[in-house]
């Protein structure tokens, strides 16, 4: 077997961020650790030059000029815009991880949701989101990273003998260490970690604030001070419960899930929501909102709100009574089972079956 795992240059960079960028740099760390044939795996990273645009444009290029002939397996991490032209007898592996948000997930449509003018480039967003749905169904299987993902893909024409169930994971920071954590007096601490996008529905968080008649609590939100983040602040007031705490490192990640008591996710839509287990490893108890799309195993061990006076609601209880340890423990050691390693163990299962 010979299998080659690819994407645009920059793209396997562990410190590009979370979802897919992190699933990219992951399942090609962990691969590379498991394989033992040697010459077995690669991974071809194809673009060229510091401007994004420009990357782009010299991926295509290279994707269709570049000769994919001598291997069996051609694995795209994330859905692009077509599968390789030049690959043989290769067998084509697709990993899909939002179906839904694949043409949804653009700038005009965020435009659009809030009354604003569409652009010239709407058109193009529009076609580059059909045919990545094209590529999706030209592929020979398809790897979905949780069952609502799968249940997408099926809807969407790929059959289910198509399709392989592989759930992402975390690294070993998250799963090991005391996850003990000393009461704060002054500040009970209710956190949000993540995009300030309209679909991560961080809104959601700061009218649960306003519906929290208690000094005693304060809101932290991490996330880069983009996509909504002027909305957020114009909505947050001044209320000096509530901080924005700009972009989280890499290193920082885990003290910073520690510095919560609660952490409120109320994402729109996600195919798989790292940050929900993330947190869940560590102890913290994690509020999603009711009308979020969600995939069961990501939220089998949440709280779940109705509205944001209900979450508030989830929030005092939790502050006044705690979070019950039996509760705690089953929800740490559920969450503390997905691992990166498990994920690229399967993964290469998959590749040794289709080869």
């Amino acid at each position: 077997m010979r299998a080659c795992i690819y994407s645009m240059k920059g793209n396997f960079n562990k410190d590009i961020g979370q979802g897919v960028q992190r699933y990219m740099y992951e399942i090609w760390y962990n691969l590379d650790k498991i394989v033992t044939q040697p010459d077995s795996l690669d991974k071809l990273e194809l673009g060229f030059g510091n401007n994004l645009k420009l990357r782009k444009a010299s991926f295509t290029l290279q994707s269709l000029s570049h000769d994919f002939s001598n291997y069996d397996i051609i694995h795209t991490p994330a859905p692009i815009m077509y599968n390789p032209p030049k690959r043989g007898k290769a067998v084509t592996l697709t990993t899909v991880h939002e179906l839904v948000m694949v043409p949804k997930d653009c700038e005009y449509l965020e435009r659009m949701a809030k009354g604003q003018k569409k652009s010239p480039f709407d058109f193009i967003s529009s076609y580059i989101g059909a045919q990545i749905k094209k590529q999706i169904l030209n592929s020979d299987y398809i790897i979905v990273d949780s069952l609502l993902v799968q249940d997408e893909v099926i809807r969407f024409g790929v059959p289910r003998e198509k399709t392989f169930l592989v759930n992402i994971g975390m690294d070993d920071r998250f799963t090991q260490g005391s996850t003990e954590k000393p009461a704060n007096p002054d500040c009970f601490t209710i956190g949000y970690l993540g995009a300030l996008s309209i679909r991560k529905n961080v809104q959601f968080l700061i009218n649960a604030m306003k519906e929290l008649d208690d000094k005693e609590v304060c809101c932290r939100i991490y996330g880069k001070k983009s996509g909504e983040y002027e909305n957020l602040v114009k909505l947050a007031g001044n209320d000096k419960r509530i901080a924005f705490m700009g972009f989280v490192p890499e290193d920082q990640l885990v003290q910073t899930y520690e510095s919560f008591d609660v952490l409120v996710h109320p994402i729109l839509y996600t195919g798989f929501e790292l940050e929900i287990l993330e947190a869940q490893s560590r102890g913290v108890p994690v509020i999603v909102y009711k009308n979020g799309i969600i995939s069961e195993e990501v939220k089998k061990y949440c709280f779940v709100a109705d509205d944001p006076k209900h979450a508030a609601s989830i929030i005092a209880e939790i502050k006044k009574n705690g979070y019950n340890e039996k509760e705690r423990q089953a929800a740490m050691s559920y969450a503390r089972s997905f691992t990166w390693l498990k994920c690229a163990e399967e993964t290469l299962e998959i590749y040794k079956n289709l080869a």
